[in-house]
């Protein structure tokens, strides 16, 4: 069986054929009846002049050749292009400022480094000595002594001496500090309380990373839409022009129905994929809106020159180097170790609770009557008291020790989790510089292809010039420019896309360090 891009090269010959005996015809009277003489064969065409060949550009920019038919979507593809060299629009760079402003996800790990920062103040607070004030009134029955058989005169002098007074009023101030804690507890609640923190800022910097690198591969994204979709636009029109001349060889019987129902399943497949390629241009748009934060139905032009030189692919790190940089930056890993750490600390602490309590104590008393005076009046006195205390509660020992277990095995799963981090660093290291390597090769080949492309491109030109081509063939060859062009422009953005993974993959996409993020809690 014939390929179909065979067939349509056939029936773009035969066409040709068919055009050149008709203006034949016109120009000669009909011939007698007989066999047809055998067609001498044509000259070669001679190579074009240096003048007249147009120089290729040296990025794959597309250089016009005024003295030809433009289609519109050729038009149109070179407003993209240089659309793409402007650099007069949005930036990757800006997406990434503006997606990281507009983040509800860097929000949330704020929201849950304040968290952090109040659970630390909280611990520290639990530290400082404890103030009790208190005042209360009470209302007492009477009270009648007993004196048993006294003289009444005794019995008179001594229920004046032990009259019991009915109201009582007392203001209470007491102070409590619990001084075993300041030996055993609070180094281990300080440490914890700054490791803790330092796991939540190192958490928010990778949410940081995470979404200024998908901020710029959606960017990226974007770019490669548009160029799928002029690819689509490009298949398009190339199916039109392969659909027309079927149907003109069709009317002219050279060739079966269906060849022309073929070219019109292939031209339906063309609006297909173009409107595939609109609809992907669309969302890539629309994700970088949304993103963003911008109201609905923004418009925007490329900002990045693609074709620029990256000189990052030339100073590509080894891998061992790589890992290791990557070991030192990531703010995953340093996150994990800061919280396997926090959770140590407090297994420390928890183990305090084994032992005995001692606390210094003191207050002071200003009632009326003072059950310190007797006998009792209805005055006020004070009194103070000062001392310590030392409990322990052995009941308590078994939940401590329970608690302890749990922070060690939050460590562990830490540790471990830790460990697969730095398994996943490797391979996402070795992934994105292989990447990247690949990237570099492929703009080579795509140049290459491209210089192919455009030497086709000239010599299917001057074949049209000198009326030895059609319209369609001259239509393919320029569809194939605009492809290798395009490839060229997508391994670009390859390029792009693999440095910018590669960076987050070494931790180099760091989050600017925030007036106070590494500050301590504030110990009370």
């Amino acid at each position: 069986m014939v390929p179909h891009n065979s067939k349509l090269m056939v029936v773009s010959r035969l066409t040709l054929a068919v055009a050149f005996l008709s203006r034949a015809a016109l120009a000669q009277p009909a011939p007698a009846p007989g066999p047809a003489p055998a067609r001498a064969p044509a000259p070669p065409v001679a190579a074009p002049p240096a003048t007249t060949a147009t120089p290729a550009a040296p990025d794959g920019g597309f250089t016009p050749v005024a003295d030809l038919p433009e289609s519109r979507t050729t038009g149109e593809l070179k407003k993209r292009f240089d659309a793409l060299r402007s650099g007069k629009g949005l930036t990757p760079d800006e997406a990434a400022r503006r997606t990281v402003k507009n983040s509800a996800a860097i929000e949330a790990k704020q929201h849950a480094l304040e968290n952090v920062d109040a659970q630390a103040s909280q611990t520290m607070w639990a530290f400082s000595p404890k103030v009790k004030l208190g005042a209360s009134y009470t209302r007492l029955s009477p009270v009648h002594p007993d004196l048993g058989n006294l003289p009444p005169a005794a019995t008179a002098a001594f229920a004046d001496f032990l009259k019991i007074p009915v109201n009582s009023t007392s203001f209470d101030a007491n102070l409590s500090v619990p001084l075993s804690d300041y030996v055993l507890r609070y180094s281990h609640a300080q440490a914890g309380a700054d490791r803790a923190r330092e796991a939540a800022v190192f958490d928010r910097g990778a949410t940081y990373a995470s979404v200024d690198r998908d901020a710029r591969v959606y960017y990226y994204g974007w770019i490669r839409a548009q160029a799928q979709e002029i690819i689509g636009a490009q298949n398009l029109e190339q199916a039109n022009g392969h659909l027309k001349d079927a149907q003109n060889a069709f009317q002219a019987g050279l060739v079966s129905k269906a060849e022309v129902l073929s070219a019109q399943v292939a031209q339906k497949n063309a609006e297909l994929l173009l409107e595939r390629a609109k609809n992907n241009t669309e969302l890539a748009r629309l994700t970088l809106e949304v993103y963003m934060g911008d109201a609905p139905g923004q418009k925007y032009e490329i900002g990045e020159d693609v074709f620029a030189p990256n000189p990052a692919l030339d100073a590509l790190p080894e891998s061992a180097a790589a890992v290791r940089e990557a070991e030192r930056q990531r703010m995953e890993f340093k996150s994990l170790i800061a919280a396997e750490k926090a959770q140590r600390e407090r297994a420390a602490l928890e183990r305090v609770a084994d032992y005995p309590r001692l606390d210094g104590i003191a207050g002071a008393t200003y009632a009326n009557p003072n059950q310190r005076y007797f006998p009792l009046k209805q005055e006020f006195h004070a009194t103070w008291q000062a001392g310590v205390a030392l409990t322990w509660t052995p009941t308590d020992i078994g939940g401590a020790e329970a608690a302890r277990d749990a922070s060690l095995a939050r460590a562990a799963e830490l540790a471990a989790q830790k460990r697969m981090v730095h398994d996943g660093l490797r391979l996402e290291v070795d992934q994105a510089l292989k990447s990247a390597r690949e990237a570099r090769f492929t703009i080579d080949v795509a140049g290459d292809a491209l210089a192919a492309s455009e030497e086709s491109y000239r010599v299917r030109r001057e074949l049209f010039r000198a009326g030895r081509a059609t319209s369609v063939e001259l239509t393919d060859a320029e569809t194939e420019l605009t492809r290798t062009r395009l490839q060229l422009a997508d391994a670009h953005v390859n390029a792009r896309i693999a440095l910018v993974q590669l960076n987050h993959a070494l931790g180099r996409d760091t989050e600017p360090v925030r007036a106070g993020a590494q500050k301590p809690p504030q110990t009370p």
